[in-house]
């Protein structure tokens, strides 16, 4: 009589988020927790500060037009000037979104573009590098990582959702429950 025994798979570690991530000069702390829309205010939960630096570090930096603008509802970067394409963060009704339309790879424009993508991912959740490398991911390659037009996927501390409209690959993200 051959009995077969289930043998048990760990369970793999996640790997741990540094207590700061340094962007383009600039030390952005890793929060204790996603930022809740509420608590986002005019200040960004309290990295205006971070952003008015990067801000200098990056506007400007290899072509004239390349800036950095930010307000109570949205941060934005370009290097065509404010309001072209580029990458958006901005509040929703239920969370955040991020609006891509250039490049996150192949270029020293590109590797800005990504910096800037890393910080705004930074500034909203607890778990940045997972986040951060989910939506690069997605968004550079056929991996999906689950993320999708019909439901939110839980990643990390939060739930995505992607749309894709126009050339503008946008990931709404919201608190995970």
């Amino acid at each position: 009589m051959c009995v077969l025994l289930k043998k048990k798979q760990p369970k793999p570690t996640p790997i741990p988020e540094p207590s700061s991530i340094t962007i383009e000069g600039v030390e952005f702390p890793v929060r204790a927790q996603f930022l809740a829309k509420e608590k986002t205010l005019s200040d960004w939960g309290g990295t205006a500060i971070l952003w008015s630096a990067l801000q200098q570090n990056l506007n400007g930096q290899i072509i004239d037009s390349t800036v950095l603008w930010y307000d109570s509802e949205k941060i934005g970067f370009s290097h065509q000037g404010i309001g072209f394409e580029g990458v958006v963060l901005s509040k929703t009704k239920e969370g955040y979104q991020i609006a891509v339309n250039v490049k996150l790879s192949g270029s020293v424009l590109a590797n800005q573009n990504t910096s800037v993508l890393k910080a705004m991912v930074t500034t909203i959740s607890s778990r940045p590098t997972l986040v951060y490398e989910t939506i690069y991911d997605s968004f550079t390659t056929t991996n999906t990582h689950g993320i999708n037009k019909e439901s939110y996927t839980a990643i990390g501390d939060c739930r995505i959702k992607i749309g894709i409209k126009d050339g503008t690959v946008t990931y709404y993200i919201k608190a995970k429950k």
